[in-house]
């Protein structure tokens, strides 16, 4: 007699997603948080969300703030998202100009203890920001996560925008929400003209020292005052690349002093 053979077990199958042109398929099952948590690669998270299934009862918006920065400096711009139904895990391409600009890590708010931010820049003039949690956690209403875009040397004044493209929300059971608005932002680049004081060190002997930016070749003067009323001249010196230090010494340790700079009159 043939012994009988032991039942076949079959393991269901997961949904197969399709992924951008130059990558290849991968296997994610549907719940959020399982299909979020081995994304860190921005593309494929993107991927992961379009193939969800749409929910189009939602009212979810997303929109970039605006922010200022002189060349050489960085603007963080918000991020801010609102949706009247729960929503686990998003991402959005900001678009920008890299000729002006460029992309540094973004940045969560307390508003995202339970989630994880990453951002990657996938190719030029192109930051992706990805939002998303382990634990299938809701994100909260308001300012979710901060873009910093440092001002290239060299830019001219001026408003730059920043446009949204590739916006995907999902809600925690990782089916797609429909999305009401996507509001762009914009970076104001300030007259480089314009001086800046950084923060000034004081060594043990009261000496205070001061650092300026500026334009190269003009001419800054610093003044001081304790009681921000009457201001006194302290030196004159002229900017060599893009900066200039200033010295005070000595400065009376019971005496608060205020500093101020300007860009002196030509000749």
């Amino acid at each position: 007699m043939t012994p009988a053979l032991p039942p076949r077990t079959t393991r269901p199958s997961q949904p197969t997603l399709k992924l951008f042109p130059d990558m290849k398929p991968a296997l994610f099952p549907r719940p959020a948080a399982r299909l979020l948590a081995p994304l860190f690669h921005a593309c494929v998270l993107g991927a992961a969300l379009l193939a969800a299934p749409l929910a189009t009862h939602a009212a979810t918006a997303l929109s970039l703030g605006t922010a200022s920065a002189g060349p050489g400096e960085s603007a963080l711009v918000e991020v801010s998202f609102q949706s009247d139904t729960p929503a686990a895990a998003t991402q959005v391409d900001v678009r920008f100009d890299p000729s002006r600009l460029a992309p540094g890590v973004a940045e969560g708010t307390p508003l995202v203890p339970r989630h994880l931010v990453a951002s990657s820049v996938p190719s030029p003039g192109v930051m992706r920001l990805v939002i998303y949690s382990l634990s299938n956690a809701s994100l909260s209403n308001g300012v979710l996560a901060r873009l910093p875009l440092r001002v290239l040397p060299g830019s001219a004044p001026g408003t730059l925008s920043l446009a949204v493209s590739n916006l995907v929300v999902a809600n925690p059971s990782g089916t797609r929400i429909a999305v009401a608005t996507a509001s762009p932002g914009s970076v104001t680049v300030r007259d480089s003209a314009a001086p800046r004081l950084l923060k000034p060190t004081v060594a043990q002997n009261g000496t205070a020292t001061l650092r300026l930016t500026g334009v190269t070749g003009r001419a800054y003067s610093l003044q001081y005052s304790t009681d921000l009323q009457r201001w006194t001249p302290l030196a004159t010196a002229t900017a060599t690349d893009g900066s200039v230090t200033f010295t005070d010494t000595p400065v009376p340790k019971a005496t608060y002093r205020f500093y101020r700079a300007l860009e002196a009159p030509s000749n």
